[in-house]
């Protein structure tokens, strides 16, 4: 470069288990329109390439591990998620548990529907305690991967939002994304029966987080068939999480 001209920008690095984030030079964004009057070395600035393989909408992956066949003296198993979408723009995939992985009450001391975010089933799900389904499923370097996601939920035609990286879908999203037959019904694991988790024909019910018609009392559920219904907040049945993952 001569004296008091700009540089060009370097083709981007590559660098194995990393992504290339930017340039700098002693420690500030470099910007490239800045005349060059002596010499400068820049530094990559590079970030860890979290995220997991997916190739296609309606595959199966494996990501995380949770309790599934009931018997703990072999240790936790893979969990399976079915890929719902994927949004190549934001390198992200929206998924679901393949089956329901365990049994709770959508409240565990209320009577009423509360909502989304207060609801204990939500707590339990992002919780960071040591039986909350994050901190149980994921290990740190998994959690990462895992993105965080304004979760909107009605009640009463007010729209609450929360951001979360666990979530259970909507009405609207489930009639969105889960349009087959099959992904629509769901099996429960040993474990979830262990559990509690009602089963008929090898299905069982699973909450979503949206109202029921009853607003007070009732959520919505996906029935035995793979219909929406409704179940008052105090009926222990299936969960079938989601969350937006990271792709590489």
């Amino acid at each position: 470069v001569k004296d008091g001209d700009t540089a060009s920008e370097p083709t981007a690095p590559t660098r194995d288990g990393f992504a290339f984030v930017k340039w700098q030079l002693n420690g500030a964004d470099y910007n490239f329109s800045t005349p060059v009057t002596s010499d400068i070395t820049l530094t990559a600035i590079w970030e860890e390439n979290v995220g997991i393989e997916v190739k296609a909408k309606g595959e199966i992956v494996k990501f995380g591990k949770y309790e599934q066949d009931n018997n703990s003296a072999n240790g936790k198993e893979q969990i399976e998620w079915l890929v719902l979408e994927i949004d190549t723009t934001y390198k992200k995939a929206l998924l679901i548990s393949k089956y329901a992985l365990d049994c709770k009450k959508f409240e565990e001391t209320e009577t009423s529907y509360r909502g989304w975010a207060p609801s204990s089933i939500h707590n339990w799900l992002n919780g960071t305690e040591a039986n909350d389904f994050y901190k149980t499923a994921f290990t740190e370097d998994e959690q990462k991967a895992i993105c965080e996601t304004e979760v909107t939920t009605s009640k009463e035609q007010v729209e609450e939002s929360i951001t979360d990286k666990i979530f259970l879908l909507s009405k609207e999203e489930f009639n969105k994304y889960v349009t087959a037959d099959a992904a629509r019904k769901c099996a429960p694991t040993e474990y979830a029966k262990g559990a509690g988790a009602p089963e008929d024909n090898n299905a069982c019910p699973w909450w979503l987080r949206s109202p029921g018609d009853d607003e007070d009392s009732q959520v919505s559920v996906v029935s035995y068939s793979g219909f929406v219904s409704d179940g008052f907040v105090s009926f222990g049945l299936g969960v079938r999480p989601a969350m937006w993952v990271k792709i590489k």
